[in-house]
């Protein structure tokens, strides 16, 4: 069972993708991503490779203004509008069927928290790159992927500020600069 783990929805259960093609990132991984992040108070996420949508809407949980998930499944898609109906969040949230290279090259808005979460065998250092490059100043970029990922230490303007790894997940921190 996934569920939020803080914020004003803490304890409230998720549906997760009825598929075996999404991987949600475990329960105390969330709460040790959301406790290096701190204040989320007024920023704007996009979680990519959304699943479930479990990472953007703890987000919304701890006082982000605004979610953007994007996934290319269907069922993912189903998941996160069917979380975020019975949250009554649809006023904070935009959800979108898109491939996340497609959305990444078409999107103009910047976010203060991005969230990076591919299926581990698909992680594209380009689509990576796009990412960070959409990071507001100070903005960070959270990569989920697997501990055998070797990452760059800089994605165009952004750097890696933290790495920690959780079995065999690691969590990488790019900060973007100020302007």
């Amino acid at each position: 069972m996934l569920k939020i783990t803080s914020g004003i929805y803490g304890g409230r259960k998720l549906v997760q993708p009825k598929t075996d093609k999404t991987r949600p990132v475990m329960e105390r991984t969330r709460h040790a991503i959301f406790q290096v992040l701190g204040d989320l108070t007024g920023l704007d996420v996009l979680d990519l490779y959304a699943g479930s949508g479990a990472l953007g809407l703890e987000a919304l949980s701890l006082g982000a203004n605004s979610t953007t998930f994007v996934d290319t499944a269907r069922v993912a898609i189903d998941a996160i509008k069917s979380n975020c109906t019975t949250l009554e969040i649809a006023q904070k949230v935009v959800i979108v069927n898109s491939k996340v290279e497609d959305f990444i090259k078409a999107n103009q808005s910047t976010y203060n928290i991005i969230f990076f979460d591919p299926p581990y065998a698909n992680l594209d250092q380009r689509q990576l790159k796009l990412a960070a490059d959409q990071l507001a100043p100070d903005g960070i970029l959270v990569v989920s992927c697997s501990v055998k990922t070797e990452l760059p230490d800089k994605l165009g303007k952004a750097m890696v500020v933290k790495l920690k790894k959780y079995g065999d997940t690691q969590i990488a921190y790019y900060k973007s600069k100020s302007l």
